[in-house]
């Protein structure tokens, strides 16, 4: 009976085991998943400021072309499940000042699902 019981608590210790390690695995999914639908959009996003420039040749091209460039660093950063926060200067070049890195996922998805495509589709009125 002490060998069944053992065996019994076994089995479940296994089962706990790969319950878990497929939570972890669906988790990375979902990060894979959120960091491919994000490469998608900086793909859109640098093709619309290709377009851009193609139309205009003003210096309002420059701050697409930084617009697309964060969203590089911002895909690069994702890959590793964290996101940037951005601030930009001033200047003329609209340069990127800060980059901000949070370690936490839940405040990466927020951050980067909420406030800044929210912002992105305020400013330049982009489409989902």
């Amino acid at each position: 009976t002490d060998l069944n019981n053992h065996l019994l608590d076994l089995k479940t210790s296994v089962e706990t085991l790969s319950s878990q390690l497929s939570d972890k695995k669906s988790h990375k999914t979902d990060l894979t998943n959120k960091t491919k639908s994000l490469m998608k959009k900086v793909e859109e996003m640098e093709n619309r400021v290709k377009d851009l420039k193609q139309q205009n040749h003003s210096n309002d091209s420059n701050e697409y072309m930084v617009l697309a460039s964060v969203m590089r660093v911002m895909y690069k950063t994702w890959n590793n499940s964290q996101v940037v926060g951005l601030l930009f200067n001033d200047n003329e070049e609209k340069s990127l000042e800060k980059l901000i890195v949070m370690d936490n996922e839940k405040k990466c998805e927020k951050t980067m699902s909420q406030q800044f495509w929210r912002s992105l589709n305020t400013d330049y009125q982009l489409d989902d």
